[in-house]
């Protein structure tokens, strides 16, 4: 005869037929986003833009605070979650994207995700800085059966998924050197200069320079915000150390020649082949190239 205490947990177990092993790793039913100047990110989490969700989840999309325009746009996706927008100025058209074009501080929506699938959205007007992906998977679907190699009579080894960057077959850890930017707090013209540590090869690097536009303006202009005054754009980039400069528009370089100085936000995304886009900063104060000393006039002959 079985023990008390075993009848009981078998007893439970019959009862609540929904408990299930795996349950505790299924991935969430919801998931939020929040945009800043300029990043989307995962509400909470400022260092990943890429969340996994359960299929028919919804994601939260916001822009709380800022000085700019921002939407989330999953145009070119072939897949399009459901969306409404929940707070702020809609715009034309209806979401997605949300809003339907970039749009100042104050807005929020919601997308629901019907469809197994990865889906890629970005805002419109900083596609190359702020972009996500949403992972939506079916928490009922059948594992796919391992692969296995070897000879005949199956007895072949079962393959395993390649490791991870920057992990060895045996466990250990050697991860890749950090993303690191440097640049000088004081420089002169009209050339923002950098210099970036790029941990992997063929990553991309994205560098935008940035200016309050009470710095732009004859007269003072009643809200601040950060105007983009400049970009540079980098494919495919080699791994180890990479110089490059981001040119002043025509706008900045009057307020330069107007201010005798201007100070700027450099803003550099870099993404690796596989994983999330990371974001570095810096704040540099430009000032007018020296002038070139004068030539020696020449010594009259007698």
């Amino acid at each position: 005869m079985l023990p008390p205490a075993l009848i009981a947990g078998v007893l439970l177990a019959i009862a609540v037929p929904g408990i299930a092993p795996g349950d505790a790793t299924s991935p969430p039913s919801t998931a939020s986003f929040t945009a800043e100047d300029f990043a989307w990110h995962v509400t909470g989490d400022a260092t990943s833009s890429s969340v996994t969700i359960a299929k028919g989840g919804t994601v939260t999309f916001g822009y709380p605070t800022g000085s700019y325009a921002h939407n989330a746009d999953f145009a070119g996706d072939a897949m399009q979650p459901s969306c409404t927008q929940t707070a702020g100025t809609p715009g034309p058209g209806s979401p997605p994207p949300l809003p339907t074009v970039p749009t100042a501080q104050g807005w929020s929506g919601t997308c629901r995700f019907d469809a197994p699938g990865t889906y890629a959205f970005h805002c419109d007007m900083h596609p190359t800085l702020m972009h996500g992906t949403i992972t939506v998977v079916d928490p009922n679907a059948s594992p796919p059966p391992p692969t296995t190699t070897g000879g005949s009579g199956g007895s072949g080894a079962t393959s395993t998924a390649p490791s991870p960057v920057g992990t060895t077959p045996a466990g250990g850890s050697t991860p890749p050197p950090a993303l690191r930017l440097t640049a000088a707090r004081a420089q002169r013209g009209t050339l923002l200069r950098g210099v970036l540590v790029v941990p992997l090869a063929g990553s991309r690097v994205d560098a935008l320079a940035l200016v309050s536009n009470r710095q732009l303006a004859t007269r003072r202009p009643r809200h601040a915000r950060l105007v983009h005054v400049g970009a540079r754009h980098l494919r495919s980039v080699a791994s180890g150390r990479t110089s490059f400069s981001v040119a002043l528009d025509a706008a900045a370089r009057a307020a330069l020649r107007r201010r005798h100085s201007l100070t700027v936000q450099l803003r550099v995304s870099v993404t690796p082949p596989h994983g999330r886009t990371v974001l570095r900063t810096a704040t540099v104060v430009l000032r007018p190239a020296s002038p070139k000393p004068a030539s020696a006039p020449p010594l009259s002959a007698y």
